[in-house]
């Protein structure tokens, strides 16, 4: 609260002076923009870098570029898992169908 009343009075404040003015650290600052119960694009000189790459960010650890290309090598890595887990549905066992089949011969 002491940081958003703070931000609220003096909207072009960096990091490190609302950190200095609140005495609350520049690191927990810097959580409460990642987690979204901060959002700097309400003020002009409070942004924070990507986790992956160091563009300038106003929420969240990264920028938009970097979701969607961890989105699709996740959706990738999603897509190579299925196959095997089909084969693996099998898995080598016989089915009633199969064991009366066998029982009859």
């Amino acid at each position: 609260m002491k940081v958003k009343k703070y931000l609220d009075e003096n909207p072009k404040a960096s990091i490190l002076e609302v950190s200095t003015e609140t005495e609350v650290t520049q690191k927990q600052i810097k959580k409460f923009i990642e987690e979204g119960r901060l959002m700097a694009s309400e003020y002009s000189a409070l942004n924070v870098e990507c986790s992956r790459c160091g563009a300038e960010i106003s929420q969240g650890k990264y920028c938009e570029g970097c979701k969607q290309e961890l989105q699709g090598e996740l959706d990738s890595v999603k897509k190579d898992d299925k196959p095997e887990k089909e084969e693996k549905k099998g898995g080598g066992k016989i089915h009633i169908q199969d064991r009366l089949s066998r029982r009859d011969r």
